[in-house]
């Protein structure tokens, strides 16, 4: 015989039946407080997206629950006389100010060292060294901090596409690499006071290690944060003047170092997706492979929805086609106007395209007249989303567009699950693969939606959902 089951309300809360309106209740009490963390944040979004082709990012930052702004990016793709992709965030403390002289000063500072050492990996620690240096002899830090996650990526010098990934860290803000059915990549290290080596780098310079739980007004429950001598929480950073005043010790060994973790990846362009950089704010409620799987998912929709904005805003307004007997007159992006045509066509010139197969660039070689063709839309180049090349750069828009949407959309959901800090996102594309993949999750183009008006079930909906939180 089997034993009888005990009865439901006799069974621990842990186990109890839910039923299908328990659920739903359940639901909409989770998307109610959602809503309420998000309300009560200063959600405004401060970002920025760019490509060169060769190498793609997107980065965003909110303040969210703070008083005030603390974090500070800088972001370049050719850094150091173009040879390099620098990307960094410097999340602040106790002020904004030694985050801000960071990332002001971080690309001089990088390239100084560069002209001193033979390799980006070398370079890493003098350059968080200068830094750390200058803000420690400048009068407006007082308790100034920051912490400081920094990645250069040296290019091809033909192709200039990414080779080679160099990370340094000081602090808890982190980088990932998401790889194609591969585990996710950390290249950096979380300083924070109760890891096992700086516990003991702190204790020997003096100082405690001590655990204090405090409440936090939009979480639930109370927290409890390891902290040197019950203060900063980060064990590592530039900055931070009254944690280095220990005269008979040298950088390294004061109770917060500013030697930074340095780690090196070789780029597989088979494997390597997209470099992830963000601050604690986003740690402290999504781990990484959260972190990569929400990108790739969003990646895949935004770079569609872009798509098909950017194609209703190329094919919403008509081109006129004009027939040039020397279309080397004429500048793309001017105004034009041609009263005697059929139909007194008159607007920008988009493009030209010759007989000889000449595209936009003048031939100042020669004065032969070129005939051919002059593109013409009634919209002023500011229109194109591109710039005056318009429809030659409409998949570099496309491009780029989505790496910005998307770090929007991790700082939104980092603000629906509860983070209450400065939240800031750096996205950078790794491979050609991705890319390419990224045009259109099902190959598509601007020109196939225009040509075909092909749709994607359900991903518009969501996509729309999500940039309207």
């Amino acid at each position: 015989m089997f034993a009888a089951l005990p009865h439901p309300r006799r069974v621990s809360s842990s186990f109890r039946f839910f039923s299908f309106v328990d659920l739903d209740m359940a639901m909409q009490n989770t998307n109610t407080i959602r809503a309420a963390r998000v309300a009560k944040a200063n959600n405004t979004h401060s970002t920025q997206h760019k490509t060169d082709d060769a190498l793609t990012y997107g980065q965003s930052s909110m303040q969210g629950h703070r008083a005030s702004m603390e974090d500070a990016s800088f972001c370049s793709l050719q850094a150091h006389n173009a040879t390099y992709g620098l990307f960094s965030i410097f999340d602040g403390h106790s002020g904004n100010y030694s985050a801000n002289y960071a990332a002001t000063t971080i690309s001089h500072a990088l390239s100084e060292a560069l002209v001193q050492h033979s390799t980006i990996q070398a370079s890493m620690a003098p350059t968080f060294s200068t830094l750390d240096h200058s803000l420690l002899n400048d009068d407006q830090v007082a308790s100034s901090g920051t912490c400081a996650i920094v990645s250069v990526i040296e290019r091809d010098p033909v192709t200039h596409r990414p080779i080679e990934i160099t990370v340094a860290n000081c602090g808890d803000s982190r980088a990932i690499v998401g790889r194609h059915n591969l585990p996710t990549l950390q290249l950096s290290v979380d300083h924070t006071p109760g890891h096992p080596v700086e516990r003991q780098r702190i204790e020997q310079a003096g100082g405690k290690v001590l655990n204090v739980t405090y409440n936090v007004a939009v979480s639930s429950g109370e927290t409890a944060t390891d902290r040197i001598n019950g203060g900063l929480a980060v064990s590592r950073g530039l900055g931070d003047q009254k944690y280095k005043s220990n005269t008979l010790l040298p950088p390294e060994e004061q109770l917060v170092s500013s030697q930074p973790d340095v780690q090196c990846h070789t780029i597989n362009q088979a494997e390597d997706d997209f470099l992830i950089l963000a601050c604690d704010g986003v740690w402290d409620v999504m781990n990484n492979e959260e972190v990569v799987d929400f990108v790739r998912s969003e990646l895949k929709i935004a770079n569609k929805q872009c798509l098909r904005i950017l194609a209703e805003n190329f094919g919403s307004l008509p081109i006129d086609i004009v027939t040039s007997r020397d279309v080397n007159q004429y500048e793309v992006g001017s105004y034009v106007d041609f009263p005697k045509s059929r139909d007194k066509i008159k607007g920008y010139l988009m493009k030209t395209v010759a007989d000889d197969g000449g595209g936009n660039e003048k031939d100042t070689t020669t004065t032969v007249k070129r005939p051919g063709q002059l593109y013409v839309r009634p919209s002023p180049p500011e229109a194109w989303e591109g710039s005056v090349e318009g429809e030659a750069n409409k998949n570099r828009v496309a491009k780029a567009w989505p790496c910005g949407i998307v770090s929007e959309n991790v700082i939104d959901r980092c603000l629906e699950l509860g983070s209450t800090d400065n939240l800031s996102v750096v996205i950078v594309l790794l491979s050609d693969r991705i890319s390419k993949q990224y045009e259109g999750h099902d190959g598509s183009t601007i020109d196939t939606i225009q040509n075909n008006n092909q749709g994607i079930p359900n991903s518009s909906a969501r996509w729309s959902k999500r940039r309207n939180q």
